[in-house]
């Protein structure tokens, strides 16, 4: 048995595990409700959102959006609590630890989620109550202007050819490595080192300034440089659908490579611990998917540009990340990287 294999068969098996308890815990409680203070609305106290990222970036700027509309939507106070670290591990044990608090929920895009806890973390990244996601985030690649790129055909031939073997970007397990790592297997795109800067900003400059010629990232970051004449050229998205806000971008299809696209796109997600009880998950379930009606949501659309929207409920995220916690590490070796 491979190692990656061992390792998410004992992810798995603590998932059951988990479960299993859960249930057993629920069955032996049930008769002492009103003990444990049965029939109490939730919330009835603040909840508090876990950004495992500093303040300032993008995850964070996406849970300040939803933070008044859904503390109206639900009663009570919502916080938000940045918990940065090597990787969005750090701040998301706080949720496995304390698996039965419902009133302490996480917010991470989902890719990022899965990748850095196959990557970095002792517990499977399913363990944890998915509860919808609010926005989305294509990722695009781009390349410094003066290397004159024709296309995402073009960049693979350049990569192939040895003129090129550096990518820019942020970090081992985030969304924009595995898309690049599951593009180099698909589509025989050989590209050599991951060099990764510390944060998003950091990275494109690095291209602008020509310390490596390319790099992967989230397409918002790229938009200042859409059809304008920068440093930096917009080479193609990952999307099959391409990025509405850049659609004059090439797409990975487009191209005719072969398709990444259940790596192509961020979920911004909310999720809770694992033992939160299901009745408490549709009550954010729900509230998440009402926010986004709001006026209020409808501002922060119009004036950030961002795609803000119910993209998945709590049932279609659950699914999409069970799928990808198979599937990646079947696709992929991630275990070279648990040292980087």
């Amino acid at each position: 048995m491979s190692p990656a294999r061992e390792a998410r068969e004992t992810r798995l098996d603590r998932r059951s595990l988990l479960k299993t308890t859960a249930a057993g815990t629920m069955v032996g409680l049930a008769g002492c409700s009103q003990v444990l203070g049965g029939g109490e609305e939730y919330p009835s106290e603040a909840i508090t959102i876990v950004v495992p990222y500093a303040e300032g970036g993008g995850t964070d700027g996406y849970a300040r959006i939803i933070q008044d509309p859904l503390s109206e939507e639900l009663g009570v106070e919502v916080r938000i609590n940045n918990i940065p670290g090597e990787t969005p591990v750090t701040g998301l044990n706080e949720l496995v630890t304390n698996p039965e608090d419902s009133y302490q929920l996480g917010m991470a895009g989902h890719l990022g989620l899965v990748g850095s806890a196959l990557i970095f973390a002792d517990w499977a990244p399913s363990e944890l109550t998915m509860l919808g996601s609010v926005g989305s985030l294509a990722i695009s690649c781009y390349g410094n202007a003066k290397y004159d790129w024709g296309g995402l055909n073009d960049m693979v031939e350049r990569f192939n050819s040895g003129e090129f073997e550096q990518v820019a970007s942020i970090g081992f397990g985030t969304p924009f490595h595995l898309v690049s790592l599951i593009a180099r297997e698909r589509a025989d795109w050989n590209w050599e080192q991951w060099v990764s800067y510390e944060g998003a900003a950091p990275s494109v400059q690095a291209v602008a300034q020509d310390e490596v010629p390319f790099g992967v990232i989230a397409s918002v970051v790229l938009r200042p440089h859409y059809q304008q004449d920068t440093e930096i050229d917009v080479i193609g998205t990952f999307a099959d659908d391409g990025d509405p806000t850049m659609p004059e971008v090439e797409t990975w299809s487009e191209a005719g490579l072969t398709s990444v696209n259940e790596v192509s796109t961020i979920l911004m997600s909310v999720f809770g611990p694992p033992e939160m009880p299901d009745g408490h998950r549709d009550t954010i379930d729900e509230a998440l998917q009402a926010i986004m009606e709001t006026d209020a949501i409808a501002g922060a659309r119009e004036e950030t540009g961002l795609l803000i929207d119910s993209f998945a409920t709590a049932d279609e995220l659950s699914e999409q990340v069970a799928t990808l916690e198979e599937e990646i590490p079947e696709t992929v070796d991630l275990d070279q990287y648990r040292d980087q």
